[in-house]
């Protein structure tokens, strides 16, 4: 194997104002593109002064294989000689990840040699030592965008999990997120991005994001998580026997509906005519929603009726229409663009007075009436207990498809009160959380 020696420049960079002279350390881990050699090495880095927040560009030598040009640097920050607080400036205790040309330049076997000895001396024993153990790649698409009030609490379900599983972020594992904010053109671009970069395993979140991953892979190894009813939408062939590249977690359950009604009826008797908010862009499964619900408002002596909106200026008409038939009440079913819009929703119908149930409790933190649905962190945090299966070798396909399992409840009794609603103790009881 032909090997060629290479220098690569990493630049480090700082959100937050740092005093001038500060200092930290750094390793940086390099790998080539065939992931079959790698080194680790140990770097000192020093803050220069506050303008940009930009740090000194560090080089260092690696062995890289002949032909590939485009290292992966990982950089993770380690405390060193006059380590820059962790407290003070928390933003500086991130992970910085990027790709970084390498100026490669061939060598004879004789300067090959020295060059490798003479690098080899220069770094600290630990360091050579330090052999990093296989490097596996997931990529995640997030249907939610990156400032999302919930993304933090995502990354966390899915990387407490898979630690636990024994695999640690930059020392067995790299992970790569992408971030669609609902926004179709945007999730395909980034599962086709996530595609090409080849990892091991693939993990979506919602139905939104999995679209385009169905069309951009065949083949690697897919989990999803958030998807209603992966079977009618042609994702997997059985819940039981999905075969493929997929399988996952489902957020559907055919009596779910029914219990929206319930909640509604219960809390705002009144409530005559549903309407039902999607987007039919985002929310493609939503006939689902409405079959279950409409198989159910019989029993509880209601109409129904769908409300379609593609835009906050849809929703704000929407309510206004919803303003003008008393006795209206709402579902916010299961849907990335509403999900998003929480706080847009729960206010305008604050504002309209309509008694709403929600599918996630962001709507009833946001000041929304009820909310009644599955516990998203839970289905991430399974869904890494899949990855690990998939690791160690098992395949997709074999995996069953599982359905949601925990349903958590919010009550707003500040906005019920404000409603002029009685909430039943019972009900009340019942709530996993109750806001005041």
């Amino acid at each position: 194997m032909n090997l060629r020696l290479a220098y690569i420049t990493v630049q480090f960079y700082c959100d937050a104002p740092l005093k001038a002279g500060r200092t930290g350390s750094a390793i940086v881990a390099c790998f080539d593109q065939s992931k079959l050699l790698g080194v680790t090495v140990p770097i000192d880095v020093c803050f220069r002064g506050n303008s940009g927040h930009r740090v000194d560009a560090v080089q260092c030598l690696l062995l890289t294989q002949s032909g590939h040009s485009v290292l992966r640097i990982v950089a993770t920050q380690n405390v060193g000689p006059g380590p820059i607080p962790p407290v003070g400036n928390p933003c500086c205790n991130r992970v910085l990840f990027g790709i970084v040309p390498a100026l490669v330049k061939a060598m004879r076997r004789r300067d090959f040699i020295k060059g490798i000895a003479g690098s080899a001396t220069s770094w600290p024993l630990a360091a050579r030592a330090q052999q990093p153990a296989q490097m596996r790649r997931i990529g995640v698409l997030m249907v939610v965008a990156e400032n999302d009030p919930d993304a933090k609490r995502f990354v966390g379900a899915l990387e407490n999990q898979l630690e636990a599983e024994g695999w640690h972020k930059w020392r067995n594992l790299e992970i790569t997120y992408r971030w669609g904010a609902s926004n179709p053109e945007r999730l395909a671009q980034y599962a086709n991005e996530l595609v090409l970069a080849a990892p091991d395993v693939l993990v979506t979140l919602g139905t939104a994001a999995l679209l385009p991953m169905k069309k951009a892979t065949t083949t690697i190894p897919t989990v999803f998580t958030v998807v209603s009813d992966p079977v009618a939408q042609g994702f997997v062939a059985s819940l039981a026997h999905p075969g493929g590249n997929m399988t996952g977690f489902s957020n559907y359950e055919p009596d779910v509906g029914r219990r929206w009604l319930q909640l509604l009826k219960e809390v705002a008797p009144s409530a005559t005519q549903i309407a039902v908010l999607f987007n039919p862009i985002t929310s493609p499964y939503n006939a689902l929603w409405m079959r279950s619900i409409e198989t159910a408002a019989p029993g509880f002596s209601v109409s129904t009726f769908q409300v379609s909106v593609q835009s906050d200026e849809d929703i704000r008409r929407a309510f206004d229409t919803m303003r003008t038939k008393p006795g209206t009440g709402l579902i916010v079913p299961s849907d990335s663009f509403t999900f998003e819009r929480a706080t847009l929703i729960a206010s305008q119908a604050m504002d309209g007075r309509i008694p709403a149930v929600y599918a996630f409790p962001r709507f009833a933190h946001e000041g929304g009436l009820i909310s009644y649905g599955i516990d998203l962190v839970e289905q991430l945090g399974k869904a890494a207990v899949y990855v690990d299966r998939i690791l160690k070798g098992e395949r997709p396909g074999e995996l069953p498809v599982q359905g949601p399992t925990r349903y958590t409840m919010t009550i707003n009794l500040k906005t019920a009160k404000a409603f002029g609603l009685t909430i039943a103790s019972g009900l009340i009881a019942s709530a996993d959380e109750v806001i005041e």
